[in-house]
């Protein structure tokens, strides 16, 4: 959470968030980003499925981040746009399970933005 927290810190707008955020994130699928270690999809996402109660500690605590993330994303989008909102959070989370399946994470960037850049508007 702290490395997306200091990747978002200084957008001041819609546009800016969509690309820092979905830059960063190919920055981690290509393993340009050393904090995080090596890209193998998402840790919450990988972990809640091995974990098939969705009452567990593990599974709860997978559904927080997702939840603080979401949190974080809202809090740099400019204006209340609730469907900007959900577009981003979810293309993030396609994205990540995409280009681990694929590896095609130049692709993936580019058309996560650009989706999102018709939805701006």
């Amino acid at each position: 959470m702290q490395w997306l927290e200091a990747k978002l810190e200084n957008t001041t707008n819609n546009s800016e968030l969509i690309d820092t955020l979905f830059h960063s994130l190919k920055g981690w699928f290509d393993g340009d980003e050393p904090e995080l270690g090596h890209f193998n999809g998402c840790f919450f996402i990988n972990t809640s499925a091995e974990f098939h109660d969705a009452k567990s500690e593990i599974s709860s605590y997978c559904s927080f981040h997702k939840a603080q993330v979401r949190q974080l994303i809202q809090s740099k989008l400019s204006g209340d746009s609730e469907d900007l909102l959900n577009a981003i959070c979810l293309l993030k989370e396609g994205a990540i399970t995409t280009a681990y399946m694929t590896g095609a994470s130049s692709e993936v960037i580019e058309n996560s933005v650009k989706i999102l850049r018709r939805l701006e508007c």
